[in-house]
């Protein structure tokens, strides 16, 4: 179910290979309760349970783990991310904008790396029910602004019946 990058001597993060847009950590086996309580309170009810099959390790095998519905940036380009609307867990899709190093201090980090934000969210795209959907839509934008750069009309065949 889940494909593990190794993210040093701290924890590895597990992103589900099926496209589904779920992700977790080794910190999760650990420490499922305490890990749950970083999960956004409107994400909580979205986490699933997923126990680790004959090839996850004897460590772990016969236990749970929660995942969590995660964000994806594509390139400096696009992201996806999760949302609840009306009490819905939808995926919205956002174009991501370079800032003008002259407005950059209009977007101060908060974190501990300080500084200013270089990339802001541009425009409100749309929210779709499933993962792989908003990473199609994404797909389809990208091809057509390719062809568009070079200059090749995309052509749709439409059947009726």
């Amino acid at each position: 179910m889940t494909e593990q990058f190794d993210c040093g001597d701290y924890y590895a993060s597990y992103f589900c290979d099926h496209g589904c847009g779920y992700a977790s950590n080794s910190e999760a086996i650990e420490h499922p309760r305490n890990v749950l309580q970083k999960v956004p309170l409107r994400l909580r009810s979205s986490v699933k349970w997923v126990a680790f099959g004959e090839d996850s390790g004897a460590a772990y095998r016969g236990r749970k783990m929660p995942f969590w519905p995660a964000g994806l940036e594509l390139t400096t380009q696009y992201a996806v991310f999760p949302v609840v609307v009306h009490g819905k867990l939808l995926w919205r899709r956002v174009d991501i904008e370079k800032i003008p190093e002259s407005k950059r201090k209009q977007y101060p980090r908060k974190d501990e790396l300080g500084g200013f934000y270089e990339y802001r969210d541009a425009a409100y795209h749309a929210d779709y029910p499933t993962f792989h959907e908003a990473i199609e839509a994404t797909r389809e934008q990208n091809l057509a602004r390719v062809l568009l750069f070079l200059k090749k009309p995309r052509i749709t065949l439409l059947s009726h019946t």
